[in-house]
């Protein structure tokens, strides 16, 4: 399924930069159908420039995201022909 936008954000607060990212497009031809197997991914950065690919715990993104905004410790899920969601963390360290 198609990225269409991502946030860098440390979201394992482990002080290395991750990548949250998020798709999906159902404006295919019949003959491809949607594009809609992404809920949503995370690049978890383990230092060193090497990210592991993991699902988000907890969390389905479902939609065609358009744009994620990270705002005031907030992540903005703008979607396409959809209402906006908010992803917050309950992560204190």
């Amino acid at each position: 399924s198609p990225l269409r936008s991502a946030v860098v954000r440390d979201i394992n607060q482990d002080g290395f930069v991750d990548l949250l990212m998020a798709g999906n497009y159902y404006e295919n031809n019949v003959q491809l159908g949607r594009s809609d197997a992404d809920f949503g991914s995370i690049l978890v950065n383990n230092g060193g420039s090497k990210f592991v690919y993991q699902l988000i715990p907890g969390i389905a993104i479902k939609g065609q995201v358009r744009k994620l905004v990270d705002e005031n410790g907030k992540i903005w899920v703008i979607k396409n022909n959809d209402i906006s969601t908010i992803i917050t963390s309950n992560n204190k360290k």
